[in-house]
């Protein structure tokens, strides 16, 4: 990358972002295109490229080595501050997503969990209240399903399985 592209990736940057997480400074704000999936995206020589990964090369000289990626320290998929960003693979940055309850969600970017409207509500479209006991959290904390609806459609499989083999 030369000196006028780095130029021209650091000025679509607000270092003036929110403070994610106590222990670290603030985040560097992405404010150049989004990508459908809340990550920064950038153009270099007709490739496109998540602005995290391009602020960690810039930084070190180097992309990281598969099977390790780019991973923020404090969540926030827009947020381009090289202290923020370090190496480690897919289960690492998966880890850290749980440990930490979520990732942070600003404003343009899907919510999940807790923050999305279907994380508030307290009891199943059939009326089961989400309780610990009485659900199953999947999708590394980002979804839930109630319990006994979904020991209802196993057995209503089992059964529709067991009818099937009767009429065979």
């Amino acid at each position: 990358m030369n000196e006028k592209a780095v130029k021209r990736f650091w000025a679509k940057v607000n270092k003036n972002g929110p403070q994610a997480r106590p222990d670290l400074t603030p985040c560097w704000l992405w404010t150049g295109a989004i990508s459908s999936s809340g990550y920064g995206s950038v153009r270099i020589d007709k490739k496109a490229y998540s602005t995290h990964v391009i602020s960690f090369f810039i930084a070190n000289g180097r992309f990281p080595v598969p099977p390790l990626e780019v991973r923020h320290q404090c969540d926030v998929r827009l947020c381009v501050n090289p202290d923020h960003l370090l190496e480690g693979t897919r289960k690492q940055n998966a880890q850290d997503c749980v440990e930490r309850g979520r990732r942070v969600v600003l404003p343009g970017q899907m919510p999940t969990g807790q923050d999305h409207h279907h994380g508030k509500k307290t009891h199943c479209p059939y009326g089961h209240e989400y309780t610990p006991e009485n659900t199953y959290i999947i999708n590394h904390g980002q979804s839930r399903a109630c319990k006994t609806c979904a020991l209802r459609r196993a057995k209503e499989q089992k059964a529709q399985r067991r009818n099937l083999c009767k009429t065979t």
